[in-house]
């Protein structure tokens, strides 16, 4: 009964959950702050730029920068901050995308096996509704999705 209960228990929260795909959200990059833990050095600045072609004659360029600060061997917590210049047949359009701020966790080492866990928000900085000369520009040129994200992982 138990597990009746359990199935039409997620079968209801998957259905009223609204989630995206790894590239829309971020979360592909996010923990990579997390992954190079130096003993040496409790501090860590991230920086790289995107380059990229999208549909018709869109190239993008989208530069971040990342702050982790790893208070401990558990506790880490990673600010991120983005940008993209998109250019093509509408114009250019540059913008500010969005702000990432990241909690991880790593549990216990058991047998050479190291688990954590990520708990983060993603929080835009813009309305995702960029425009050139007073007009609506396709998502290509947006920085942002817009959208405040949860990350659970």
């Amino acid at each position: 009964m138990k597990n009746v209960l359990f199935s039409i228990a997620l079968l209801f929260f998957v259905t009223v959950t609204k989630a995206q795909g790894c590239s829309d959200a971020g979360i592909c990059s996010i923990a990579r702050g997390f992954q190079a833990k130096d003993k040496k050095f409790n501090d860590n600045i991230e920086y790289a730029a995107i380059f990229g072609a999208g549909e018709s004659d869109v190239k993008y360029f989208s530069p971040y920068v990342a702050y982790t600060n790893n208070f401990n061997e558990k506790i880490a917590l990673s600010a991120k901050v983005t940008f993209s210049t998109a250019n093509g047949s509408f114009g250019t359009r540059s913008a500010f995308g969005d702000a990432y701020l990241v909690g991880n966790y790593s549990f216990k080492e058991i047998n050479n096996s190291q688990w954590s866990t990520l708990v983060g928000f993603k929080f835009p900085l813009n309305s995702s509704n960029l425009k050139i000369n007073n007009n609506s520009l396709p998502m290509d040129y947006q920085s942002s999705l817009g959208t405040f994200d949860l990350f659970l992982t």
